[in-house]
């Protein structure tokens, strides 16, 4: 067919290859994202000027062919000029020793204090491609915000407090007896009240835990213990949707090094998620047992279970999905972020498995605690 192309059978001329490299480089070059190709020996193949504008130092030494040893020296020692603390042998000794291959997905701050997102990937043949964005501005809004959601908080924290407990003593009739039609009312307010106070609870938590400022008390403790408590405290809520908690079979003795608060906040939302999503009179079950150096404590309920393409979103923040057999479930939507938050900082994994209508087996895994530890 006229004017179609073969592959295998083109061979380009040199003016072919020339225009081919011009038109990449013009391609590159126009990207707003830093672009950086090195090839398997480690050589750098090409850059672009956006990637010059977030190292300036390099623009004198960048040129297709430098060794990538060569470009580290010179980093260090541009590194060591601005800040005579900087250790330039020991980030040459670190990054000389890492062979050339993708790193985790991370975000760095330059010395001029702007935010870059690194983005490493491997190209065919051996070598890589790095990608760069200026990320400033988005960090500078994400703090502005967690600034005001930290200032809303707070100043909510008090005033709702004090209404909750105004209302619980009505609600008990502490105050006097209330007509029926009052007390129903009275009912839905507290209710309602509980969940803006546990809104606002978590809303603060996750500001420190992202602020690095949520402090933890390490030390050996039973779990055991701690899921026997964490079902006698929690039961009383499931009572509120007619379901019961349950420990199956005996606890095997299991220690592990934890802050013994913080692992009873992962079970009270481990719980209370799965008595809000059970149909009514069902049950939900906790077990624990070892696998291989870890114990893993499984909350295990019968009840509307998680749809499968929200299953990847289940620990994101602020996401909320499905309902019970019977009601829509009010949800924050953080507390199995602050979960996660919290195993993470253990050192665990958590996880999650459901089927829709079948119901969902939440679980985590800690290592276990050993005296040479």
């Amino acid at each position: 067919m006229s004017g179609e192309f073969d592959i295998e059978t083109w061979n380009p001329t040199s003016e072919d290859l020339r225009e081919s490299k011009e038109q990449l480089e013009d391609a590159i070059e126009s990207i707003s994202d830093a672009f950086v190709l090195y090839d398997s020996d480690g050589s750098l193949v090409l850059c672009n000027q956006r990637h010059l504008e977030f190292y300036p130092h390099l623009a004198q030494i960048y040129r297709p062919g430098i060794r990538r040893e060569e470009i580290l020296r010179h980093h260090a020692s541009v590194l060591k000029e601005s800040d005579p603390a900087f250790d330039a042998e020991a980030f040459l000794a670190e990054r000389l020793n890492m062979k050339l291959t993708p790193r985790p997905d991370q975000e760095v701050q330059l010395t001029d204090g702007r935010w870059i997102a690194i983005r490493e990937r491997p190209v065919a043949g051996g070598g890589m491609v790095s990608i760069r964005t200026d990320v400033t501005r988005r960090r500078e809004l994400e703090s502005l915000k967690n600034d005001l959601v930290g200032t809303v908080s707070h100043e909510l924290r008090t005033p709702l407090t004090s209404i909750f407990g105004s209302l619980s003593l009505v609600q008990s009739g502490a105050v006097g007896d209330i007509p029926p039609e009052a007390q129903r009312l009275i009912d839905i307010a507290h209710k309602n009240c509980q969940r803006l106070v546990g809104l606002v609870n978590n809303l603060l938590d996750m500001e420190k835990i992202e602020a690095g400022k949520y402090d933890y008390s390490m030390a050996p403790m039973s779990i055991a213990e701690l899921v026997n408590e964490a079902v006698m405290s929690n039961a009383p809520f499931a009572t509120l949707f007619d379901v019961s908690f349950e420990i199956s079979d005996e606890l095997p003795d299991l220690t592990v090094e934890a802050d013994y608060q913080r692992l009873h906040l992962v079970m009270t939302n481990l719980l209370s998620n799965a008595a809000k999503h059970s149909h009514k009179g069902g049950r939900v079950t906790v077990s624990a047992r070892r696998i291989g150096g870890s114990a893993k404590i499984s909350v295990q309920d019968w009840g509307s279970g998680i749809p499968e393409d929200f299953l990847d979103k289940v620990f994101d923040k602020f996401s909320v999905a499905g309902s019970s057999g019977s009601e829509t479930v009010l949800s924050t939507g953080l507390g199995l972020a602050i979960c996660k938050a919290i195993i993470d900082r253990h050192e665990g994994t958590i996880g999650v498995a459901s089927k829709e209508g079948v119901g969902s087996t939440f679980y985590f895994e800690l290592p276990l605690y050993t005296e040479d530890a």
